[in-house]
């Protein structure tokens, strides 16, 4: 079974993703896109690997519920483009993680304890 890994990027106002497969320890980009004017009149657009438009949608004005929507529209959304694969991995940009940290890690409830310290 083929694996696949999302990263996502929940900004104040946007939620931005990519999604890449597994390929023989090489990651390959199969879609990127965004749902943006979370607060206001959300817009989604995908995008595959060459950037061609694959989807795109529009909402009215609070009809996503800011992120809880977008991240639970997303997941249904992506479950097309994943296809047979396994999603094996999530990542999240996170800004401000302080001087402690500076390089990826593996989320455990004493990092996100610290996160919401800073």
């Amino acid at each position: 079974m083929a694996r696949a890994i999302l990263v996502i990027n929940a900004g104040s106002s946007s939620l931005k993703y990519a999604l890449y497969r597994i390929d023989d320890g090489a990651l390959l980009l199969v879609q990127n896109g965004l749902i943006d004017k979370l607060q206001s009149a959300p817009h989604f657009v995908a995008r595959d690997a060459d950037g061609a438009t694959v989807a795109s949608r529009d909402w009215p004005q609070g009809a996503l519920a800011a992120h809880d929507g977008a991240i639970a529209f997303l997941l249904e959304f992506l479950a097309g483009p994943l296809g047979g694969s396994k999603l094996v991995g999530v990542g999240h940009r996170v800004v401000h993680g302080g001087a402690q940290y500076l390089d990826p890690v593996r989320i455990t409830p004493s990092i996100v304890a610290d996160l919401e310290r800073l």
